[in-house]
């Protein structure tokens, strides 16, 4: 299989649609050998933040030596970012080997009278093979849409939970109030794993911490009043942040623009400190990590004279915290 042919194969998947549900991803998996049971996984849910939260924990995997692996969906500028070890896309050669692997795969399911994989399924599929074969020391994958039914919502266990900022959006299908929402986000909370979570409206933190008590799991929110803003401008954000666990984080630069960045970075924060049992990762290393961050397409300034700006807000949070940065 070439690069156009895996190409058209994908884009050909357009037509079996999104569908919620685990039954086709489970069976495509385990036809694969469950490659997602052998990974280290940070699975991270929200409406927003989701790919920034991530971006900053890469950028600190990525100073401290270890390679992150990164599904995020959709892609901004190329296919091949969806799937990235730290800040590489996955090879053109690499993608169609996966794509061949995972077609043939497909096409043996529907023989067997099973559905055809949808699009995201067959590259959530593509992603754990990617990461497994290629040795990553952690996985950070991001849900599509939702979270109890999305097709990321088979890692088992977990070694950290992440729940993102939390607003309105993709209603048919998740829920015409937030706190419905919220519960579908809160579904991928498993049995015992550790929950981390953006400090959203209380009625959406209700049901997070009523989630994370049902599956016997310990929450921790970002501390929003630990949080002090040192300066803001076009060339990034500077904070300090007093952790829920008490660590002191006096001067923390991100490049990554925007009030709603900080409360991300926290967030990234917490969830390092969670995790730290895994990992060698010192507070200097933290620290360049966050300042090192990149995230294309997020209040990205393009030109300063006159200035540009490119941003991918998409539903009513994203374009309060674009309208917050331009009238702070």
């Amino acid at each position: 299989m070439n690069y156009e042919e895996a190409m058209n194969f994908i884009q050909n998947t357009s037509k079996f649609g999104s569908v919620l549900g685990l039954d086709n991803i489970k069976e495509l998996l385990e036809r694969l050998g469950n490659p997602q049971d052998q990974l280290k996984v940070v699975h991270i849910a929200g409406t927003n933040g989701k790919g920034s939260t991530l971006a900053f924990l890469a950028g600190i995997f990525r100073e401290s030596g270890y390679r992150a692996g990164r599904y995020v969906s959709p892609a901004s500028f190329c296919y091949e970012e969806r799937f990235r070890i730290n800040e590489e896309n996955i090879s053109k050669e690499d993608l169609c080997f996966y794509m061949e692997k995972i077609k043939k795969i497909s096409e043996e399911m529907v023989r067997d009278g099973m559905s055809h994989p949808t699009m995201f399924e067959i590259e959530t599929a593509l992603s754990f093979l990617y990461f497994l074969d290629k040795k990553v020391d952690v996985v950070l994958l991001e849900t599509g849409m939702g979270g109890r039914l999305d097709a990321t919502n088979v890692v088992k266990k977990p070694i950290a939970v992440i729940i993102a900022s939390i607003g309105m959006d993709h209603m048919q299908f998740l829920g015409d109030t937030i706190e419905k929402i919220a519960a579908e986000k809160a579904g991928i909370i498993k049995e015992g794993c550790p929950v981390i979570s953006y400090n959203n409206q209380e009625s959406v933190n209700e049901v997070i911490k009523e989630k994370a008590k049902e599956m016997h799991c310990k929450v921790t929110f970002v501390n929003s009043e630990g949080i002090r803003v040192l300066s803001e401008s076009l060339n990034g954000e500077s904070f300090s942040y007093h952790s829920s666990d008490g660590r002191w984080y006096e001067k923390i630069e991100i490049p990554l623009l925007g009030r709603h960045q900080i409360n991300n970075a926290a967030l990234a924060l917490e969830a390092l400190n969670t995790i730290r049992n895994y990992y060698c990762i010192s507070e200097f290393q933290i620290e360049d990590g966050l300042r090192k961050t990149i995230w294309r397409g997020r209040i990205e300034i393009l030109e300063k004279d006159p200035l540009v700006i490119c941003d991918g807000a998409h539903n009513p949070d994203g374009a309060k915290s674009l309208l917050n940065f331009f009238t702070k």
